[in-house]
């Protein structure tokens, strides 16, 4: 996601409703900027979209440093989560509008096709085939030659010859001549 940040004088500062940093005139920060700390990921599986720091060395969610004294006016009380379709669980995943992190679909629908169709199985399944039915092949190869032929045939007999288009004109203009 691109959030703006304003003018390069005024940056360092929140962006993204609070849940980034404003570095270097972008929104690319850590949160954890604003705290003065530094920007983690934490890996237990409920704060996953959670926003985290550093603190003392150990990777913590802002929801756990909204508790503590220091850190209590800077956050709100269930501290902050990413951006709904923010990476998640080390670019595995994405954050949902619930604040999940839901795991991406490395075998989607396009590769899961590509594989039906052009896996080993199936090219097997394809030479053995027409090992088999080499007749079917032949006829059907056949068949889209007579139907080529076919469109061919009856567009000529449709669309007008170069021959008709001339006698066209020439009527066009005789009859012109007459009015």
């Amino acid at each position: 996601m691109n959030f703006t940040c304003p003018t390069p004088a005024s940056r360092d500062r929140p962006c993204d409703s609070n849940r980034s940093y404003c570095e270097n005139g972008t929104c690319t920060g850590s949160y954890c900027i604003a705290l003065g700390l530094e920007g983690c990921e934490c890996s237990a599986k409920d704060e996953k979209c959670s926003v985290c720091c550093y603190v003392n060395g150990t990777c913590t969610s802002t929801t756990v440093l909204a508790n503590l004294p220091q850190y209590a006016t800077l956050l709100p009380d269930d501290g902050l989560t990413t951006a709904p379709g923010g990476v998640c669980n080390d670019n595995e995943g994405y954050c949902d509008f619930l604040g999940n992190c839901r795991p991406t679909a490395s075998e989607g629908a396009l590769s899961r096709l590509a594989g039906a169709l052009f896996g080993s199985d199936a090219v097997d399944t394809v030479i053995e085939w027409v090992e088999d039915m080499w007749w079917a092949v032949l006829l059907i190869a056949l068949g889209v030659l007579l139907f080529l032929f076919a469109i061919v045939f009856f567009v000529q007999l449709i669309l007008p010859t170069p021959a008709h288009v001339k006698a066209r004109k020439e009527r066009q203009k005789q009859a012109k001549g007459r009015s």
